[in-house]
């Protein structure tokens, strides 16, 4: 290293010096607004703006995903593609010939026998100050954070924070939303 003692009366004056490199010094992922993909399910939502559905993970923590690939599990709850359930819980009942969402994110059935829909619930979007400070998990879910803020929760389409950015869109899904972004430092200063 430059300007060591290399002996009792001697210094270094020039020297290898080891990691100087780069290192990363931030990682973010921008959340962007992917392009639809029909698909005639009426269980595949896309939410067209900024927003989050809400789902209970396994460990009992709430996560958050723009990925709205539904499907409903043998008792009938409304999960998402890895099993976790939708919230707040919809239950499809037993029999039902349709489902339908709207684009203010209620959920109606019609059941075998019956022409009138009923509704059975409703979605509800979550929104952050801060999506990018928001702990990604993998399978396109994430934690709130400190940085992330808490989250601001509303209907689809309604009043309020939440309401007046999202929307649902059902019978489509979206097929890529996030990109990482990685920060290096250098460790240089230009002056």
């Amino acid at each position: 290293m430059p300007g060591a003692a290399a002996t009792q009366q001697t210094t270094v004056v020039a020297g290898l010096q080891v990691g100087l490199g780069t290192r990363s010094a931030a990682s973010e992922v921008i959340q962007l607004q992917g392009d639809f993909s029909q698909t005639g399910n009426p269980l595949d939502l896309t939410i067209q703006g900024q927003g989050f559905f809400q789902v209970l993970l396994p460990n009992g923590q709430t996560a958050y995903t723009p990925g709205g690939k539904l499907s409903y599990d043998g008792q009938g709850n409304l999960v998402d593609q890895d099993g976790d359930a939708v919230q707040p819980g919809i239950t499809i009942p037993t029999g039902a010939t349709s489902i339908t969402v709207g684009s203010d994110g209620t959920v109606s059935v019609t059941l075998a026998g019956q022409t009138a829909a009923q509704q059975v619930g409703s979605l509800q979007l979550a929104l952050f100050n801060n999506p990018g400070g928001l702990n990604s998990t993998g399978s396109n879910l994430f934690l709130q954070t400190t940085a992330s803020g808490d989250p601001v929760v509303g209907t689809p389409g309604g009043s309020g924070r939440a309401g007046q950015h999202c929307a649902g869109h059902a019978g489509a899904v979206e097929r890529q939303r996030s990109h990482r972004i990685r920060e290096y430092d250098c460790g240089a200063t230009i002056i």
